[in-house]
This record gives C-alpha cells, structure tokens and sequence, in this order.
C-alpha cells in the first residue's frame, strides 16, 4: 500500500550505548542548500573542520528528539535547543549525531554515485569464475 501524506517523516538512529536520536528530513530547500554549500568547501585545504561545522549545523536543523541522553546528575536531559546546542559541541557526542546526520545527509549523493558506476559486463571473462 502506499499513501501520500505531508506528515514529516521521523528516523530513529539507534546506537549500541542506548541512544536514541530523532531527526526529521530535509524540507522544501533544505537538502540542495546542504548540496550547495558542501560543494563550496570540498577541495578546501580544511575540508574536515568545515565539514564538520556544516554537519554540525545540519544536525541542529534535523535533530528533533532523543532518548538515553543524560545530563551530569545522571537524569535523562530534556531535549530543548539548548540542551541540543550542548549535545552538539560535546566531543563524546560528535561519533553520534556525526554518524546519524553523515548518513541521512549523504544518502542521495552516495546513490547518484552508485547510478553513475557503469555495470561490469559479467561473463565476459573467461577467467571471471572460480575454478577455471
């Protein structure tokens, strides 16, 4: 069955130590200003800092919730934009959301690389299969 609907979409990003982290996707723009901006700093001599900061920024857009986060009293941490902003410049926090948003982010732009492969013509190797 498929419905059509303009209710947002919600993706889970479960990690291994409990957390949880709810992010929304890319509306109206949002996905070709991401496009336009990381075409701006690739080839820059400090691609990493500035692509972090752009992924740092994405997050803050698509991040919406979050289970298993605690704060220092142990008690989990209410989702607020400031408790985000925290979550974000946290280092033990970066591997988390880099790698939740990293891979929502990037799906397109990994899929047009895939459709641009050309497929290897299977067979036309005599050696190609094992055992011969």
């Amino acid at each position: 069955m498929f419905v059509l609907t303009n209710q947002r979409v919600i993706h889970e990003a479960p990690f291994s130590n409990g957390v949880v982290l709810l992010h929304r996707e890319f509306e109206g723009d949002e996905r070709d200003r991401y496009e336009k901006n990381l075409a701006k700093i690739s080839g820059a001599k400090d691609f990493t800092e500035k692509y972090t900061e752009l992924m740092r920024q994405v997050a803050q857009t698509l991040i919406i919730g979050w289970r298993g986060v605690f704060g220092d009293d142990k008690k989990p941490l209410e989702f607020t934009e400031a408790n985000l902003l925290a979550f974000l410049k946290h280092p033990k926090s970066e591997p988390l959301w880099f790698t939740a948003i990293r891979s929502y982010a990037n799906v397109r732009l990994l899929k047009q690389e895939a459709d641009d492969l050309k497929p290897a013509e299977l067979g036309s190797d005599p050696d190609f299969l094992p055992g011969k």
